[in-house]
């Protein structure tokens, strides 16, 4: 018997999940995830897109578990423009343990 749940220290969102427009410094902004996961909250972390782009610096706010979906909020704190992107690696391969 068991309980699946993912912790995310990325918010990742997929291509059906655009990037909200309105994605500037101190903008607030809602998400929504199929299953369950934990994030850290009042951190900062990474928001990412689909292919893994890091396209902003953001603090989650609050998050709700519910039906087998999170759903939640988010501050962006840094928007990262185009030409700073980083590429997140997207194997556990590519991290080293200290």
């Amino acid at each position: 018997m068991g309980y699946k749940t993912e912790f995310n220290w990325v918010l990742k969102l997929k291509k059906e999940q655009e990037l909200p427009e309105n994605l500037k410094e101190g903008a607030t902004c809602q998400f929504q995830k199929r299953e369950t996961r934990i994030y850290p909250i009042k951190i900062p972390i990474f928001l990412a897109d689909s292919s893994w782009n890091v396209c902003a610096s953001v603090i989650i706010k609050e998050f709700t578990v519910k039906d087998d979906t999170t759903s939640g909020i988010f501050d962006c704190i840094n928007n990262i423009s185009q030409s700073k992107s980083l590429k997140m690696p997207q194997s556990n391969a590519n991290f080293h343990e200290f």
